[in-house]
C-alpha cells in the first residue's frame, strides 16, 4: 500500500508505504496506521484475491478514510510494461527510500522486461496502478493511498 500526493503539474510523490508479505491479519492494521499517519482521505484497494474483505476490515479500523475497491481484470504484464515509461517520468520516491524500504527498492530496481524472470510483481503492479489512476485523472493536491492485495507468489 502506498500513500502519495499529486502535485498540480501531475507529478506523483510517494509519501509513505507498507510493503509486506505478512498475512491480512497483520497488514490490515499496518495499512490502517499508514492511512492515519499520512492523512489519507481516499484509499483504493484492488478487490482481486480477497481485497474486498481487506478493504472492509481497513474501513472499520479507519472510518474517517473513504476506502473504495476496484476490480483489475487487465493483463498485469501488459499493464506494467506499457506504463513503465510513464511511471519513471511521473512517480517520485522520497530521498533515502532505498534504505527505508530495501525490499521494495530491490523489487522495483531489478524488475526485468521478461515477465516470467520476475519472482515478485507486487511493487511494479502498485506503481503502475497509481499511474493508471492518476495520469490524466485531473485530481491534484490530495493525499491518497492505493493498496494491492495479491497472492503470495
Amino acid at each position: 500500500s502506498m500513500s502519495y500526493a499529486v502535485d498540480t503539474d501531475g507529478t506523483i510523490y510517494v509519501t509513505d508505504l507498507v510493503y509486506s508479505r505478512e498475512g491480512m491479519e497483520v497488514t490490515e492494521g499496518l495499512v490502517a496506521d499508514l492511512l492515519l499517519r499520512s492523512d489519507t482521505r481516499t484509499a483504493a484497494v484492488e478487490s482481486n484475491n480477497g481485497g474486498r474483505g481487506f478493504a472492509r476490515a481497513v474501513q472499520r479500523l479507519v472510518p474517517a478514510v473513504r476506502v473504495e475497491w476496484f476490480h483489475q481484470s487487465a493483463n498485469k504484464e501488459a499493464r506494467i510494461l506499457s506504463n513503465s515509461a510513464t511511471v519513471l517520468h511521473t512517480l517520485r520516491m522520497p530521498r533515502g527510500w532505498n534504505l527505508r524500504w530495501p525490499e521494495l527498492y530491490a523489487h522495483l530496481t531489478t524488475y526485468r522486461r521478461q515477465f516470467r524472470a520476475n519472482r515478485w510483481h507486487d511493487a511494479a503492479d502498485v506503481v503502475t496502478g497509481i499511474v493508471e489512476r492518476e495520469v490524466g485523472g485531473g485530481r491534484r493536491g490530495q493525499c491518497r493511498a492505493l493498496s494491492f492485495l495479491t497472492r503470495r507468489e
